[in-house]
């Protein structure tokens, strides 16, 4: 049984940025190739033990999360104004429907928005180049 399962490596990694922006936390990849990637804690240096293994199936034609080695035990007191996970693909995701409705959408609309449904603030120049 595997945590989830995902139709692209794409969707794998856009839930896992997700995930990370939802609580806070923050990972790397640590390693990437066609078929496998493993990514892992910002803080494991620090003693953060968190680490996520995903393969691609080719059984199942799918992605799937397989191993999650222990819980991030790495705290923020303070977050941070922006997030390294909150990349332009997450950025285009939250702000896509705003600007569909309305091309000529000012930026600081879309960085309300962002900060909004984020938690986390981004520069005019990070909203406007997503």
């Amino acid at each position: 049984m595997y945590w989830h399962v995902f139709d692209t490596k794409e969707s794998t990694m856009s839930y896992i940025k997700q995930y990370h922006i939802d609580n806070g936390y923050r990972f790397a990849v640590v390693e990437s190739k066609s078929e496998k990637f493993i990514c892992r804690c910002v803080d494991y240096k620090k003693g953060c033990p968190w680490r996520l293994r995903t393969t691609y199936s080719k059984q199942s034609l799918n992605w799937e999360i397989r191993k999650i080695d222990e819980s991030h035990i790495c705290l923020s007191t303070m977050q941070p104004a922006d997030h390294v996970n909150l990349d332009s693909n997450q950025i285009g995701s939250i702000v896509m429907n705003s600007v569909k409705e309305n091309p000529s959408i000012p930026i600081k609309s879309l960085v309300a928005e962002i900060k909004n449904r984020s938690g986390y603030s981004v520069s005019n120049d990070k909203a406007w180049n997503s």
